[in-house]
């Protein structure tokens, strides 16, 4: 089983600078949603180019809450 967890942190601290990245899981009936937050010097590197990293990372994280079978959800705030 993958730990959704720490994929979050290390994608996203991989691409800042620092590691002020807070994550927050927030279960609901069928999902886990993630509330992952960076300091605003960041923000730019996470969103990407018309949203083309965030998306690229939903989609991992997505995957693989559906190999550990659970319905996954990620925001970035």
């Amino acid at each position: 089983m993958i730990n959704i967890d720490s994929l979050i942190r290390f994608i996203i601290s991989s691409i800042t600078d620092n590691d002020e990245v807070t994550i927050n899981l927030i279960k609901k009936r069928f999902v886990d949603a993630y509330k992952v937050s960076v300091p605003k010097d960041d923000m730019k590197k996470i969103i990407g180019k018309n949203g083309r990293i965030a998306k690229a990372i939903r989609t991992i994280i997505k995957a693989s809450g559906i190999r550990n079978g659970t319905n996954v959800s990620i925001d970035i705030i």
